[in-house]
């Protein structure tokens, strides 16, 4: 088990002014402990990937400070390198390459042997629904095994933090919970993991603590139990592959047109309860949009605290 005696990322007054002159980032405070299970939240443009960014030392910050595990990587920028991995938001990698090469070629940048990769690779590519397609080029893979993919190349060298950057944008429901599994079991063996995402529904399903970001500054932080008390019901749009009968629904589930539900998921209620519950009626979930979600409360909410 990882030791959680420091902070697994401190993050210390961080500007990010770009040379347009936008600022990213405004004077970001944030701690994230050690072994914990951290969503960072917030809208498109809100400063969530250039967070992760400048602490994983793809772009340099204006002011303030990092830290890593204590270790400040103004003096130590390849240790974050070294201890973090990224799954990122875009489909970075060469399209001519087949997922293991992929693989290897990562791993071999990271220092890993190939006697060392021979061992990994199975393991990761099994965990991860993959190893039908190890010989198979990265463009011509589905969405979410692209996805897949991204996350093996991020844990190839067994990094201390993960930070997941939308993992599931574009994941059908079934590979989503199947991923979810799989992040919960990294992070009961002592992974740190940092998701960002602009559903709050799938945050709760993950993590403890939560950081909310809007327009470069944290807004509020917290255990998201206690910050979503007040919240009310959010409004969920799911497409099924079929619908069950009326009289089967229940009552916070309503039918919209001939392949959709509308979902008034009440407070305490997950999502993945709701997505078993229609499975036993025979209904699979395909995808879901938030209508109307707690997120837009939450953020609403702190800004009007923050008026007063």
């Amino acid at each position: 088990m990882i030791s959680r005696m420091t902070h697994a990322i401190s993050v210390k007054a961080v500007t990010k002014v770009f040379d347009d002159g936008n600022k990213a980032l405004n004077e970001v405070d944030l701690i994230i402990p050690k072994g914990s299970f951290f969503a960072l939240l917030g809208h498109n443009g809100a400063g969530k990937t250039t967070l992760i960014k400048s602490v994983c030392q793809l772009t340099s910050i204006t002011s303030g400070d990092i830290l890593v595990n204590g270790k400040n990587l103004k003096t130590n920028s390849m240790y974050a390198k070294r201890k973090i991995g990224l799954v990122p938001q875009e489909f970075n990698c060469n399209p001519f390459h087949t997922v293991e090469q992929i693989l290897y070629q990562f791993g071999g940048y990271q220092g890993l042997t190939k006697t060392e990769l021979d061992k990994k690779i199975p393991a990761l590519l099994d965990n991860l629904y993959l190893s039908e397609k190890r010989k198979t080029l990265f463009r011509a893979l589905s969405g979410g095994m692209k996805r897949a993919v991204t996350i093996a190349r991020a844990l190839i060298h067994e990094p201390e933090i993960l930070f997941l950057d939308e993992p599931t944008a574009g994941v059908d429901v079934e590979i989503r919970e199947g991923m979810w599994k799989f992040f919960k079991a990294l992070n009961k063996k002592g992974l740190t993991i940092v998701l960002t995402t602009h559903y709050l529904e799938e945050a709760e399903q993950l993590c403890k603590e939560m950081a909310l970001i809007n327009r470069g500054k944290i807004i509020v932080s917290g255990e998201i139990k206690k910050l979503l008390a007040d919240q009310e019901s959010a409004m969920i749009e799911l497409t099924v592959d079929q619908l069950p009968k009326l009289d089967q629904l229940p009552c916070y589930l309503v039918k919209k047109g001939q392949k959709g539900l509308m979902c008034h998921l009440p407070k305490g209620k997950a999502m993945h309860d709701v997505f078993d519950e229609l499975n036993e009626l025979g209904c699979r979930v395909k995808s879901f949009e938030v209508v109307t979600g707690r997120l837009e409360q939450l953020l609403k909410q702190s800004m009007d605290r923050k008026a007063v």
